[in-house]
């Protein structure tokens, strides 16, 4: 690439763009006639090129941003309808079970007037402990009484203590409440439905309903892949809590981003012009039929960014429109149900270096974000193979790659996306040391499926660290 300072990776493993494509053309908005205040979603359709070499076909990366507005509203914050959800099998005795108590009981004093909490705690069997109720200061009180008589005892049905929360939270759904489950657990479900895919399930389900599940797995017995599943599919959080000490940040950091929500059950419907290919989705999952790729997001708060990302093929005689997104949402700050439209268009050049040139490497760095996130999920499955090696190597690589990228185009990309990379380069040369120790993998692949996690939902989420073992001194008498 004589002459150029950008450069693009082999990483991402696609013969990329030696001709360029699309770039940014949005900003286009429709919103309800009936609106009463201003929209509280923006969407932003930007291509990865924004001019493609005439007569030549070329792919690259359509990123569709959705980012929550600051709002003037009359509260401060956002109405919740919130089911606590907690474990207390045998395992959560002694300190487990005396933090957990005292970070529900934060929640419930951080609860406003008007707000609806419901508390479940199971074992072998699930009990309401406080069904769903309007908090004022007589029922905070009582809230915090039934938390202090949770005991401890039994196995752990986690899957219909998920489906009891989900009732409570039934109760008061509301398009103009945040309808939120938090889950704890600290073991394996062991009663009743207990797999990864099965629990998946049952978020994919509460998230089409317009409820999102939040889980916080604590200590070193929980199943992550099963808590990941479950949060993904919901479009929750998920926070590794490895000291049990965290369970206060891991319960606040929730309540921030739900007393900041301000859209819910947002469906993203694109539309590719004729000719377009879909190649692949970086990040979420989406659905393709033809020409259109749809995909679901449950929540997005103020000042949040979420986005699909889509890497294409464009035909050599296409110009103009290469793809349109309609997006309907629930307004959290009025009720109502919202939609915003915008298009993208694609330019040609005769000129290579015009195009070329044209590259939007802030959208190019998200697809070598996503690469980097992938990279450290093959690392897990790798390395729970027993093939160390082999992950270890697809973690400095893919690190190694990334950092190559963001200093030959730092100065192209804005503060958040070198931000980005540098945290997923970051966690990946960490890690790749930590799964080659045996004692220390298991938490290890905790921490990164939490990590994962967080870059692909674009959700918040807390990891508590194990606290070191401090060194054994002799005493004097």
């Amino acid at each position: 690439m004589t002459g150029m300072k950008q450069k693009l990776l082999p990483l991402l493993r696609i013969p990329f763009v030696r001709h360029s494509l699309t770039t940014m053309t949005a900003l286009a908005a429709v919103f309800s006639a009936q609106a009463k205040s201003a929209p509280p979603l923006r969407l932003e359709i930007t291509n990865s090129h924004p001019i493609l070499v005439t007569n030549e076909k070329g792919r690259a990366f359509v990123k569709f941003t959705i980012t929550g507005q600051a709002v003037q509203h009359d509260q401060d914050r956002r109405s919740v309808n919130l089911a606590l959800v907690l474990d207390r099998s045998g395992s959560m005795a002694g300190d487990k079970m005396v933090h957990a108590k005292s970070a529900a009981k934060h929640v419930i004093d951080r609860l406003q007037d008007g707000d609806i909490v419901s508390i479940c705690a199971y074992d072998d069997v699930v009990s309401v402990i406080a069904s769903a109720t309007e908090v004022n200061d007589s029922t905070r009180t009582q809230l915090r009484n039934m938390i202090d008589g949770i005991s401890t005892d039994g196995s752990t049905a986690l899957f219909a203590g998920v489906s009891k929360g989900a009732a409570e939270v039934r109760k008061f759904l509301s398009p103009t409440r945040v309808n939120r489950i938090i889950l704890l657990s600290d073991g394996i479900a062991n009663v009743g439905p207990s797999s990864p895919r099965e629990l998946g399930q049952l978020g994919m389900s509460l998230g089409a309903e317009g409820i999102s599940v939040t889980t916080i797995g604590l200590g070193e017995g929980y199943n992550e892949d099963l808590m990941t599943q479950l949060a993904y599919n919901s479009d929750g959080a998920h926070s590794a809590i490895l000291n049990s000490k965290g369970l206060a940040t891991a319960f606040d950091s929730e309540l921030n981003s739900m007393f900041a929500v301000v859209a819910q059950k947002i469906n993203v419907d694109i539309q590719l012009t004729d000719g377009v290919k879909f190649i692949r989705a970086l990040g979420r999952d989406v659905e393709v039929s033809g020409n259109d790729v749809r995909a679901q997001l449950n929540q997005v708060g103020e000042n949040q960014e979420k986005y699909i990302l889509l890497e294409v093929e464009v035909p050599e005689q296409l110009a103009g429109q290469v793809a349109s997104c309609n997006l309907n949402y629930d307004s959290v700050i009025d009720g109502e149900n919202r939609m915003i439209s915008a298009v993208v268009d694609v330019q040609r050049s005769a000129d290579k270096k015009i195009a070329k040139d044209a590259i939007e490497q802030d959208v190019y760095s998200e697809a070598v974000t996503q690469t980097v996130v992938a990279a450290s999920e093959r690392a897990v499955a790798l390395r729970d193979k027993g093939q160390v090696k082999e992950a270890q190597q697809e973690l400095l690589k893919s690190a190694d790659d990334a950092a190559s990228y963001l200093q030959v185009n730092e100065s192209s990309l804005n503060e958040g996306q070198k931000a980005k990379l540098n945290d997923v380069i970051g966690n990946n040369r960490m890690n790749a040391p930590a799964v080659a120790d045996p004692d220390a993998y298991k938490n290890t692949r905790k921490v990164m499926r939490a990590q994962q996690s967080e870059w692909v939902t674009g959700n918040s989420n807390v990891i508590e660290e194990k606290q070191p073992t401090p060194p054994q001194t002799k005493g004097r008498r």
